[in-house]
């Protein structure tokens, strides 16, 4: 037959059909590129500006590649994680028990940082999650992340602001205070995120948005004495986590929603 006549037409349009009908029917043939033409990949980068990672896989080892020391305080060890896979969680019982992080150089940001965590708390008290600070004098502090009883275990955030030295203690006027009016519940596992970026506030919890404030201030300053301190806060004052708490991850930047919906996923 020639092209062009009607049963030509009619015969091809036939052949189309069924290669159509095939695409369907066999999951070996391969019909286009892709099977949702122009939509991007998620944007999860995990690694990209991560300063400390403790995954917490049977030992206290910082995993980022950056290879910062990590020292147990009191007593600090493993125990259960989320999923009952032993020596795979940090596990506290009793106040004053804590690690610290010596920055190797490593630990540096000025503009943004992230910091996330997995924590279950055991009793309804003060717990500070998460530090950088002199763990010897407060002093040298850039930010700390608790639950505070004077606000009805909220989980809370304070920020240095402009007017903190590296020899000041925080107080009203050199720190910006971040209340996410979040009370963490006994015995239940959540994922915490919190976010500063130029100036800006946010507290997410299992991947919601719960506070967001604006604090003014641009970029913040690492103290040459500060140490990361994770499930605590300095050595005079024990408002250590008691409980368990998992995958701490400390960044250089904020996330994509993508990050926090992939570090948030089972909550």
């Amino acid at each position: 037959m020639q092209p062009g006549s009607g049963i030509y037409v009619t015969l091809q349009a036939m052949k189309t059909i069924l290669i159509l009908a095939a695409c369907g029917l066999f999951i070996g043939l391969s019909c286009s590129k892709s099977s949702s033409p122009g939509t991007p990949p998620p944007n999860i980068h995990l690694t990209n500006g991560l300063l400390v990672y403790l995954p917490f896989s049977g030992n206290l080892a910082d995993s980022s590649g950056n290879n910062n020391v990590v020292t147990a305080i009191s007593g600090s060890g493993l125990g259960a994680d989320k999923s009952g896979n032993a020596n795979s969680a940090l596990s506290q019982t009793t106040l004053g028990q804590y690690l610290t992080v010596t920055n190797n150089g490593s630990i540096k940001f000025d503009t943004a940082f992230t910091v996330s965590f997995d924590v279950m708390l055991t009793s309804q008290q003060q717990h500070s999650y998460a530090a950088l600070v002199d763990n010897a004098t407060s002093q040298s502090f850039s930010f700390l992340l608790e639950s505070n009883p004077a606000t009805q275990f909220s989980t809370i955030a304070l920020v240095a602001n402009a007017n903190y030295t590296c020899n000041s203690y925080i107080a009203n006027s050199n720190t910006t205070l971040d209340n996410s009016n979040f009370v963490p519940q006994i015995g239940i596992w959540y994922n915490i995120i919190f976010e500063f970026h130029k100036g800006n506030l946010t507290y997410y919890v299992n991947g919601h948005e719960v506070s967001y404030n604006e604090g003014g201030q641009t970029a913040i300053s690492i103290c040459p004495g500060s140490k990361l301190t994770v499930g605590g806060w300095w050595t005079n004052d024990p408002q250590s986590v008691l409980g368990k708490m998992d995958n701490f991850r400390l960044y250089n930047r904020v996330l994509t929603s993508d990050e926090i919906g992939a570090l948030s996923k089972g909550f």
